[in-house]
Order: structure tokens, then sequence, then C-alpha cells
């Protein structure tokens, strides 16, 4: 729930992207998703988050690269 909107009283269901509330949730998910972009290990993302396991963090891990990706490249 993203707290109360009096705009949706007036009828008015469509929401602009600069209506959208950022969250702190948020904003850990795109620190974790850009790390693991940028090659970090799951691992360190996962200390960095405070995360009790890696299992946690794997909801993150559709943003990794993948170590599959070197080695097509490369084969290019």
């Amino acid at each position: 729930m993203r707290g109360f909107r009096p705009n949706r009283l007036r009828g008015q269901e469509q929401e602009s992207p600069s209506d959208r509330r950022v969250r702190l949730h948020d904003l850990r998910h795109t620190y974790a998703s850009r790390l693991l972009e940028r090659g970090i290990p799951i691992e360190d993302v996962s200390r960095l988050l405070g995360h009790a396991s890696v299992t946690t963090t794997m909801r993150y891990a559709h943003r990794a690269k993948s170590r599959w990706d070197s080695v097509r490249a490369a084969l290019d």
C-alpha cells in the first residue's frame, strides 16, 4: 500500500511516474540491482544488505551478469 491518494477519489485512476512515491525498499532494490549489474558478487551484496542468507538476495540475481556471458563473448 502506498498511502492515501486523494486523486483516486476524484476518478483519476491513471498515475504519472512523477506521482509515484519512492519507498526505502525501492532504493535498496535499486542499490542491490546496480551492484549486481556491475559484477559485484552476490555474496558481497548479500552482506552489504544485511541478509542472513544469500537466498534472500537471489531475488536480485536476475540483474546479475551470467558467468556464461563472458564465455559467450570470448567465442564471438
